[in-house]
Parts: C-alpha cells; structure tokens; sequence
C-alpha cells in the first residue's frame, strides 16, 4: 500500500475502484498516486469535474454516489476498504 500519503491515496484508490474496471488488478491500492495519475489528470473523471489537482470534501462528495453503488468491488479491489468495512461490521456487531 503506498502509505507515503498518510491514508489520502487509500481514498481515492477507492474511487479509482468503484470507477473503473481494474480487471488488470486486485489491489487498486498499488496504483501510485491516483488522484494525480487517474482522477485529476483530465478536468472531468467519469463526468464530474475536478478543478486542477485540487482535492476537496466538494469533489469527493460527487464521487460518494458510485463509491456508495460499488462498494463490494471497491472492497475486492482495496485491501483498506475490507478493513475499513469488517471494523464497521465489528463494531455494529457489539452494539447488538
């Protein structure tokens, strides 16, 4: 996992997953950098906008929708995503 980025590129290694179709990878978490080699590389990705290479609670809410739709893959594909899920079922687990 390319910790370099203190947990920033895990998140949008989650959108790279619950976008594209990374049928060359099962770890989207490998991927360097994402949100400058993928996501703002164009001024659109998958047709919401990303001003320059700027990374914002607005931008990344407009991708939570298919990130949301997707999260099985997204959890196949990102080794973060699967811990993030099972201590989420954890902790609902306890409060039952």
């Amino acid at each position: 996992m390319n910790s370099e980025t203190g947990g920033k590129a895990f998140n949008a290694a989650w959108i790279v997953a619950a976008f594209d179709d990374l049928k060359d990878s099962n770890d989207a978490e490998m991927i360097i950098d994402p949100w400058s080699n993928i996501i703002s590389l164009k001024k659109e990705y998958h047709g919401i906008r990303v001003p320059g290479h700027k990374k914002s609670a607005s931008v990344y809410r407009r991708f939570m929708p298919q990130l949301s739709d997707n999260w099985d893959t997204v959890a196949e594909k990102c080794k973060s995503a699967r811990v993030f899920t099972d201590s989420i079922q954890l902790l609902h687990d306890r409060t039952d």
